[in-house]
């Protein structure tokens, strides 16, 4: 179905990690297909890069200097700090000094395109999400600097991502509802939702079904994100106090800082987990408070996978592919207010009863997530000209 010898440039504004999933889940995907090089951002944050991707270069943004300038330069040209926090000007020089004409496509992630004087034979634009809606929410439920750097980007944002989709031949965002926030603010290129791939995570058998107490919760994410670091606070502030501490543990997985330890006396931090997929088996139930949530929730489709059921917002259930598939049958939708018993009723139900919905967890992941048909959409996306 594909020609061989493909070969891809993908650039990411900081190390992919299975951490930040989704370029390094793409990659992965096309390294079965194609040579995929690497041209990264080093913000000094925890980076792992797929077997076989080539690193030919990276950029150092490590220090407080660099980051200063950004922002100081995206606030002197009224430019989104969303899109330049990460930025380096070097950038520009290292790709205007590559040879582009040797890839089939270059991917960029997140990156102000506006900035590269780059026209490869095909340019895709790795949106993931619209920031023009995220910064909207995020202001509202921000406090602080945060309320009023998110408040003046939403204001930015609009203009420039309609000026920045211009240059792209096509756009990727994780779901609809991140492709209809484009649409809105009057973006009229090419966009195609590509989920972030997560058979990687299916489990081959059904969890356990153990009595053993503490049952284990789990949640699971970047914590320096807003929407996770607002949804630990809720974990510790309104479910985990009245939550028997003899019989549940609360588990939160991702790197993290004492400072947010000592925030959230009420929950369990685990750090960063080198195997997410056994540390996830090992709970009983993943729970998602989540007050905003954009794209799609990759948490909630990595737990599934594992067969692990979750009780979510609405917010996390509006992202989710053929949600009539699996909302009420793995997925539970609740509001803030009725978490804790809804976590009190799962485990009332039998052992029949739990295996059957981790079944349809594993079940559903395999239906939206099923590898080939990714990885077909994703190769037809990345180099149209090559495949039929």
């Amino acid at each position: 179905m594909y020609v061989n010898n493909l070969k891809y440039l993908y650039v990411v504004p900081y190390p992919p990690s299975d951490i930040r999933v989704r370029s390094y889940r793409i990659m992965e995907q096309l390294i079965n297909y194609a040579s995929v090089d690497l041209i990264y951002i080093d913000d000094g944050s925890i980076g792992k890069v797929p077997d076989g991707v080539k690193v030919i270069s990276v950029i150092d943004n490590r220090s407080l200097v660099n980051r200063l300038f950004s922002m100081a330069f995206a606030f002197l040209k009224l430019k989104p700090l969303t899109y330049y926090y990460y930025y380096n000007k070097k950038l520009n020089n290292v790709l205007v000094n590559t040879d582009l004409g040797v890839y089939d496509a270059v991917i960029v992630e997140r990156i102000p395109l506006q900035e590269l004087d780059i026209h490869p034979k095909w340019l895709v634009f790795d949106a993931v999400d619209c920031f023009s809606g995220q910064t909207k929410v995020a202001s509202y439920w921000s406090t602080g600097i945060k309320k009023w750097l998110y408040m003046l980007d939403s204001m930015i944002l609009p203009k420039f991502e309609v000026l920045l989709s211009r240059k792209p031949d096509v756009i990727l965002v994780t779901s609809d509802r991140e492709k209809k926030c484009f649409e809105e603010i009057g973006v009229t290129n090419k966009i195609e939702t590509y989920l972030t791939p997560s058979s990687w995570a299916i489990s081959n058998h059904i969890p356990k079904v153990t009595t053993t107490k503490p049952f284990r919760l789990s949640f699971h994410g970047k914590l320096s994100y807003i929407a996770n670091s607002d949804a630990i606070s809720v974990l510790n502030d309104v479910i985990a106090p009245v939550l028997d501490n003899d019989r549940y543990q609360i588990n939160v997985i991702g790197g993290v800082s004492e400072k947010i330890k000592k925030k959230n006396p009420n929950l369990n931090f685990l750090g960063f987990i080198d195997d997410l997929t056994s540390e996830l088996q090992n709970s009983q139930l993943s729970i998602f408070p989540m007050r905003m949530s954009v794209g799609i929730s990759t948490k909630t489709l990595e737990s599934l996978a594992c067969g692990i059921p979750v009780i979510a917002t609405c917010e996390v259930a509006k992202g989710l592919p053929e949600a009539d598939g699996i909302v009420g049958k793995g997925v539970f939708v609740v509001e803030l207010r009725d978490f804790s018993n809804k976590i009190e009723w799962f485990f009332t139900l039998s052992e029949e009863e739990r295996i059957e919905i981790s079944i349809n967890c594993i079940n559903y992941i395999k239906s939206v997530c099923d590898p080939v048909k990714q990885e077909e959409k994703l190769l037809s996306l990345l180099a149209p000209e090559k495949t039929k």
